[in-house]
C-alpha cells in the first residue's frame, strides 16, 4: 500500500498542472472581456428588446386570467422557450451555413454565434432563476393563506 502512494506521488511530481506556468498570448486572448462594438450592442438592444416585449405581453395575458404574479410567471415560462429555441437556431450549422449564403450575411455577422449563444445562455439562466423564486413565493403565500394545511 505504501509503494502505491509513493508512485502515486511520483506521477504527481512529473505532472506539469501543479506547476505555476505563465500564461501564453493564446490563453490571455480567451480570457479576455470582449471588446464593445456597435454590432454588440445594436444584438444586446435587439434581445434586450425581444425578451421586453415577450414579458410585457405575457403579463399582460396572465394578469387578465389571475394575479399579477402568474401572469409575470407565465411571461418568464414564454422567455425561458424563448432562450432555448434561440440557442437551439444559433448553434445549428447547417441552418448557419445556409444563412451565410443569403444577402442577410452583408447585415448579420454569423460567424461570431458562439457569443450570441452565450450572451442567450446567461439570460435563459437568469429567466430560470427568477421563475424558481416566484414558484417559491407562490407556494409560500399558499402556504401561509392554508395555515400550514
Amino acid at each position: 500500500m505504501n509503494n502505491t502512494r509513493e508512485t502515486y506521488a511520483a506521477g504527481l511530481s512529473r505532472n506539469h498542472a501543479f506547476d505555476a506556468l505563465p500564461r501564453s498570448n493564446d490563453e490571455q486572448e480567451k480570457t479576455r472581456m470582449p471588446k464593445i462594438t456597435t454590432r454588440r450592442v445594436v444584438y444586446y438592444f435587439i434581445w434586450a428588446m425581444i425578451q421586453l416585449t415577450v414579458l410585457i405581453y405575457k403579463i399582460y395575458q396572465g394578469s387578465k386570467v389571475g394575479d399579477a404574479l402568474t401572469g409575470y410567471n407565465k411571461g418568464v415560462e414564454a422567455l425561458m422557450m424563448t432562450c432555448l429555441s434561440t440557442n437551439f437556431f444559433l448553434m445549428a450549422p447547417t441552418l448557419m451555413r445556409m444563412l451565410r449564403t443569403t444577402p442577410l450575411r452583408r447585415i448579420i455577422c454569423f460567424d461570431k454565434t458562439i457569443h450570441a449563444h452565450k450572451v442567450v445562455a446567461y439570460s435563459l439562466v437568469f429567466w430560470m432563476a427568477q421563475h424558481v423564486v416566484a414558484r417559491y413565493y407562490k407556494f409560500y403565500t399558499i402556504q401561509v393563506q392554508s395555515n400550514g394545511k
